[in-house]
């Protein structure tokens, strides 16, 4: 009996593990009409948390766009030499080797960030529609949201058949496509430019691609996985926040 009672528990996690995890967890956490008081309590904490990944996420964002700019100049030999301190460094090039790796790990980091605000938005939105359900029906609840990044978007917390918020819709779809895109595309030029000027053979180089290539690989998996996973819907990647 025991044993039928495990294989039961194991089920129902199996088959909340896929698709919607969000709304179950919550019934289970907090049951509706008996934890109304440490929901919010909760929700409260759980906004200070998205505080904290929100200053991240735009702090990640600045040291992508300065690696960026570091790669370049480096790559326009912009840059003769560097001083840390009491030392010079003469020779950058192994400086810009080296930067894609980082700049790999900011794309990585950036992913991991997203992916929990994202997630924490929705815990957020079920435990207001259950407990506070006239201010999520006046969809009031997302200015008590950290600010995120300018680059995804401004927030909308309304819909019109207005162009103009048909516009502004459009125009916060392309930030959203072109903030994951686009330092993809950075990462691919930076190995073109070091495979011309330097060459693959290069150990430093190589070894560069490869821990770049794994910072990205789990990028792509942590996204994949949390659309498969119901943790992220793929309508709240594109709708206005």
């Amino acid at each position: 009996m025991q044993h039928e009672e495990v294989d039961h528990r194991n089920e129902r996690n199996r088959k909340t593990a896929y698709g919607d995890v969000v709304k179950p967890r919550v019934r289970i956490a907090f049951p509706e009409g008996h934890d109304g008081p440490a929901a919010l309590q909760y929700l409260n904490e759980l906004r200070t948390q998205m505080q904290e990944i929100s200053k991240s996420s735009r702090q990640t964002a600045l040291l992508l766009l300065l690696t960026a700019a570091a790669f370049e100049l480096l790559n326009r030999a912009a840059v003769a030499n560097a001083e840390i301190g009491p030392f010079q460094i003469k020779d950058l090039s192994l400086i810009q080797k080296v930067l894609p790796v980082i700049f790999a790990y900011f794309i990585y980091d950036a992913f991991v960030l997203g992916a929990r605000y994202l997630y924490s938005m929705r815990v957020a939105d079920e435990i207001t529609r259950t407990f506070q359900p006239s201010l999520s029906d006046a969809v009031l609840d997302r200015l008590l949201y950290p600010q995120g990044s300018s680059l995804f978007g401004p927030m909308l917390w309304h819909k019109s058949n207005s162009s103009m918020y048909r516009l502004t819709t459009a125009f916060t779809m392309v930030l959203r496509v072109g903030s994951v895109v686009s330092p993809i595309l950075i990462e691919i030029y930076a190995f073109s430019s070091l495979r011309n000027r330097f060459g693959l053979n290069d150990v430093v180089v190589a070894f560069s691609l490869i821990f770049s290539l794994g910072f990205i690989a789990f990028s792509v998996l942590i996204l994949l996985t949390s659309l498969r996973d119901g943790l992220i819907p793929l309508t709240r990647l594109l709708e206005p926040r």
